[in-house]
């Protein structure tokens, strides 16, 4: 038999929104807080990975990388730029679909805050602010961390290139 639920008075209804709005307002802050984290843990990587990039530019330059000849190519082992490329090219694709869930969460708790804002007749709260049209609306922390993640992408990409490249072309002399 199904259980049934007991009917709540109108305080009851009340205070229990109120309940959930707090909830929701600190799942947003937590979700808008993850993505300050998210955009400096992929600064630190990336520079790290750049400095292991210029490390092991260094020592093939300087002749100190291990190498195999495998199927009539000469490869190099341990860290090669081209892996390090690589590496950044996946932490890139990893850290974008990171951003986009959280996007999306967070999105998600506007909307609840909104419909919650809305049965307690907040007229101003603190959600349908966030929504207000703004004359530059293209310019959001959204945007700017995709410029960011962008031009990262494209730099490993061009180093992938151009690694696959030197490396063929090291392979065939």
């Amino acid at each position: 038999m199904a259980e049934e639920k007991p009917v709540l008075d109108h305080a009851d209804q009340q205070e229990n929104l109120r309940w959930e709005y707090r909830e929701v307002a600190t799942a947003h802050r937590f979700y808008v807080g993850l993505r300050f984290v998210i955009a400096a843990f992929t600064a630190t990587l990336q520079s790290a990975l750049l400095k292991f990039y210029n490390d092991a530019l260094l020592a093939i330059e300087a002749g100190n990388a291990p190498h195999i000849e495998l199927f009539g190519f000469n490869f190099i082992l341990g860290t090669h730029p081209l892996s390090m490329a690589i590496v950044g090219i996946a932490t890139m694709v990893a850290i974008f679909f990171m951003e986009r869930r959280n996007i999306a969460l967070f999105k998600v708790m506007i909307k609840r805050g909104q419909r919650i804002e809305f049965d307690l007749a907040l007229k101003e709260g603190q959600f349908h602010r966030l929504t207000k049209s703004r004359s530059m609306r293209f310019i959001t922390y959204t945007w700017s961390l995709a410029v960011i993640y962008g031009v990262l992408v494209a730099m490993w990409f061009y180093l992938l290139v151009l690694n696959g490249i030197a490396l063929y072309q090291r392979s065939i002399s």
